[in-house]
């Protein structure tokens, strides 16, 4: 079993599909304590989430597809996900967190930015967005107002249910923003099954979105298409 260095503290070795990565982690990194910040460390739902973006294409759903997408990820963290975009061959990948993450965010875009090459992705970016203040954050940013999106993706997304109504107001705020953005794809652990559940229905009601499940992963994760429906 590894250590919680080895675990937490160390870079963390993606590989999948000729792709490898290497995310740093900062446990801690948007906290006052020294305690672990899960939001600053790679868990299995984002994993799944680029493995999912790294499929063949010939062989991938086109649920999944990010070839030529201009994809904005929601709470990118280590940026993972959001990295495998890139080298999957989005058009264009704005990786998006809280202030306080962004400067590890940005290391993680700087240390592996030779994806854009094997990706041919245009623009690889990292933009500060505050699920409580989207229309703010799209009025401050150049970048996300322009981002054009044609698909949104996020890991883990909730973790409590009071994150799940500013989230469903930010995701409807972005759709409103970006009306080429038609597909959601959200992987998601079964932390709190209740806020989970209630996202769901919230961006169902809010957001306009249908959601099915693509598949299952890792202790009991579920990756989530939500298709606009608007």
């Amino acid at each position: 079993m590894a250590s919680f260095a080895e675990r937490f503290r160390e870079p963390y070795a993606f590989r999948a599909a000729g792709v490898a990565l290497e995310l740093e982690q900062e446990p801690g990194a948007s906290l006052a304590r020294a305690s672990l910040d899960t939001g600053c460390t790679v868990w299995p739902s984002a994993v799944a989430l680029a493995r999912a973006a790294l499929e063949p294409a010939e062989s991938c759903a086109a649920a999944t597809a990010v070839r030529g997408a201009r994809v904005v990820e929601l709470g990118a963290g280590t940026g993972l996900a959001g990295l495998a975009c890139a080298a999957a061959g989005a058009e264009a990948v704005i990786m998006t967190d809280l202030p306080a993450r962004l400067p590890l965010l940005a290391r993680n875009a700087a240390r592996n930015g030779w994806v854009r090459t094997i990706g041919g992705c245009a623009q690889l970016g990292v933009e500060p967005l505050d699920w409580a203040d989207a229309e703010g954050a799209l009025a401050e940013s150049a970048a996300l107002r322009g981002a054009d999106a044609t698909l949104l993706i996020g890991a883990d997304l909730v973790h409590d249910a009071d994150q799940c109504a500013p989230l469903a107001r930010c995701v409807a705020a972005l759709l409103r923003a970006w009306p080429r953005c038609e597909r959601v794809l959200w992987a998601q652990q079964p932390h709190c099954a209740l806020a989970a559940a209630e996202l769901r229905g919230r961006l169902e009601r809010e957001a306009g979105l249908s959601f099915e499940l693509l598949r299952e992963f890792e202790g009991g994760g579920r990756l989530l298409l939500g298709l606009s429906l608007i």
